[in-house]
């Protein structure tokens, strides 16, 4: 047996493989601080919806519960529903506006004066029919001269419960990308299938809009981001800059191309929606939030795939297989949200209609699937943490917490904001900030290794008198080696500092 001197070489590597312990927990208290002061912004705010509700009976405050002409100038409602004869001009005109390309929806509602139930478990329905006409104009001295197209509403539901101030009204008009700057909302004639109490019931109007100062607030976050994105990926790609692109680490190809993507996924093309009320720039957001978010998915899928397996071992069926899961989630998510936003609804969900609820429990059962793979990858990560040393046993211990911590909070905040209504909450903003900071978190750790020069320590080498060859790698990224002078096998167990050869079976 003879002694081999060779100096060692070091390849190219990521910073995840290389920082300490305390560096690796300095950079995720950083993203735990961060994404605590993310949720504070968030919820603080502009809200989204401004609501504004007018009674129509527009009564002074001494009138005795019911429309007296001397006391209201409005809308006597109880004679319209009493009226027998054919009505031919409105009984009540109501100019809506003025609206601005940042209010972006309009959603117009009635609601009813609860006075048909007093008690908490009492409840009352009946329907409405009525005919109405909304038109758009665009100054107020064209109001009196405006047309209407009479539309009619057919057995409109109205429910009154418990002790509620107001009945709902099972009717609304949704606007949206309007380039109308008012509104004229015209009633006609009106019949109830009940008349109990309804001279005591006055008609509220209730108007939803897009808050102007949360449209400026959004569109001001998301340009934000896309300046950050394009400082981290000059600052990833400034620190690869004395690295030959086909010597890259996997890992830093994959993350170069989830920054840029995050781009993206921010949509600086925000402002041209509004300012276009086009519905084109919005679909094109949905398209790059939705196969951003299967991106992500793969990616962390493949980092854990690339964490656990020798370099030349990782091979690209994984890598398809998890890019087949990523597309996958990004379809779902992509038809699940587009189908949300087209639908003609303020408060749009995925239950709102059976496309929605479809195309929504698709999006969830993709996203359980890939929580169960992501949970499966962190646990055998874990096993086979006995084949390490050092403090790589802790980083992938820590690493895989966070990640499978970041994922379930991510997972959790979209699933509860899309459910809930999508782009209602502020929460959405919540979420986008979450999905930008765990990426920068990831960039960190994929940022060149300091030691991808050359080291003149050495190695001492043991020549032995046998000959190994390497036959194959196994499931578990393991070298089956062969002993050609004896022809058993075992396997090479790849460490930190050293190659240990398994005993061969005798």
């Amino acid at each position: 047996m003879e002694e081999i001197v060779q100096n060692e070489k070091k390849r190219n590597g990521i910073l995840m493989n290389t920082i300490s312990l305390p560096g690796l927990l300095f950079v995720g208290l950083v993203f735990l601080l961060f994404t605590t002061g993310i949720t504070i912004v968030s919820f603080i705010s502009p809200k989204r919806y401004l609501t504004t509700t007018q009674g129509l009976w527009n009564c002074s405050n001494n009138y005795a519960g019911v429309f007296d002409k001397k006391e209201c100038k409005g809308w006597d409602s109880y004679a319209t529903l009493t009226r027998m004869e054919e009505v031919t001009k409105p009984n009540v005109s109501i100019a809506l506006g003025p609206f601005g390309p940042l209010n972006k929806d309009v959603n117009i509602k009635l609601l009813i004066k609860n006075v048909f139930t007093t008690s908490a478990k009492e409840s009352y329905e009946f329907t409405l029919d009525f005919d109405y006409s909304l038109q758009p104009f665009t100054d107020m001295k064209y109001i009196a001269s405006t047309n209407y197209v009479l539309v009619r509403a057919h057995k409109v539901n109205v429910k009154c419960e418990g002790l509620n101030k107001y009945c709902d009204v099972d009717f609304s008009l949704f606007r949206r990308f309007s380039s109308s700057i008012y509104e004229r909302f015209d009633i006609f004639s009106m019949n109830s299938t009940s008349t109990k109490s309804m001279e005591k019931a006055e008609f509220y109007l209730t108007i939803d809009t897009y808050n102007s100062k949360s449209t400026m607030y959004e569109v001001i976050w998301r340009l934000v981001l896309v300046f950050a994105n394009c400082v981290v990926l000059v600052f990833f790609l400034w620190s690869l800059r004395k690295v030959m692109l086909k010597q890259w680490p996997f890992e830093e190809v994959l993350t170069a191309l989830l920054i840029y993507g995050l781009i993206f996924f921010n949509n600086p093309f925000c402002f041209l929606e509004y300012m276009t009320q086009a519905s084109f720039f919005m679909m094109v957001n949905t398209f790059f939030e939705a196969f951003f978010l299967g991106y992500m998915m793969f990616y962390i899928l493949a980092f854990f795939n690339l964490l656990r397996r020798p370099e030349k071992a990782k091979g690209f069926i994984p890598l398809i297989t998890r890019a087949v899961m990523g597309i996958v989630i990004g379809c779902t998510s992509f038809g699940s949200t587009l189908a949300v936003k087209m639908t003609v609804n303020l408060n749009s969900h995925f239950t709102s209609n059976v496309m929605t609820i479809v195309f929504g429990i698709s999006f969830l059962l993709a996203i359980l699937a890939y929580l169960f793979w992501l949970a499966f990858d962190v646990i055998r990560s874990f096993s086979e943490r006995r084949k390490m040393s050092g403090p790589n046993k802790n980083r992938t211990l820590i690493f895989g917490i966070v990640t499978f911590g970041c994922i379930i909070i991510i997972a959790s905040v979209a699933i509860g904001v899309y459910f809930s209504g999508y782009m209602v909450s502020n929460m959405f903003i919540g979420l986008m900030a979450y999905v930008n900071l765990y990426c920068f978190f990831l960039t960190i750790l994929c940022l060149p290794s300091q030691e991808n020069t050359e080291n003149t320590e050495s190695k001492v080498i043991m020549k032995l008198d046998t000959e190994l060859k390497v036959e194959q790698y196994d499931d578990d990224g393991e070298l089956i080696i062969n002993d050609t002078n004896t022809g058993k096998e075992g396997q090479l167990y790849d460490e930190d500092n050293a190659l240990n050869v398994s005993k061969l079976d005798n």
